[in-house]
């Protein structure tokens, strides 16, 4: 997995604030989800034992987008592209989160990049692989 990656130097702070606007007003609710680790190694569940999990909601967008080649991402075949609002958030996004989105479908951070024009987040472009799990 990837780590996420921070924008390149003279991303439009206008079209970062688009982007926010547009999730403002047609995003959807999501959350994303972390699974902590309690205790040491169970050889008897071949892990370490987890802890409940810590949800963080958010607003989002998703979509099988196209990508462009660009640092961050690996452009895997069917990914979800997911762009997260980072205003009120409460943790950064990693590959060590899964987000739920929309549909009820909990997916896998595989990278993305962070968008912050002026040096704070605001913005994080996502691309999500492997559906951990499906609406029933």
């Amino acid at each position: 997995m990837a780590a996420l990656v921070l924008s390149a130097p003279g991303v439009s702070s206008d079209f970062a604030r688009l982007a926010i606007k547009m999730l403002t007003r047609f995003g959807s609710a999501g959350q994303f989800h972390r699974t902590p680790t309690v205790g040491a190694y169970d050889p008897a569940l071949g892990r370490a034992p987890a802890g409940p999990v810590e949800v963080y909601p958010t607003t989002c967008a998703a979509g099988q987008w196209t990508f462009t080649h660009r640092p961050g991402t690996s452009q895997a075949a069917g990914a979800e592209r997911v762009l997260v609002a980072a205003e009120g958030l409460g943790i950064e996004p990693n590959p060590e989160l899964d987000i739920l989105i929309w549909n009820g479908m909990r997916l896998a951070i595989a990278g993305g990049i962070i968008i912050a024009p002026n040096g704070t987040a605001i913005l994080y472009d996502l691309e999500c692989v492997g559906v951990i799990a499906k609406p029933s």
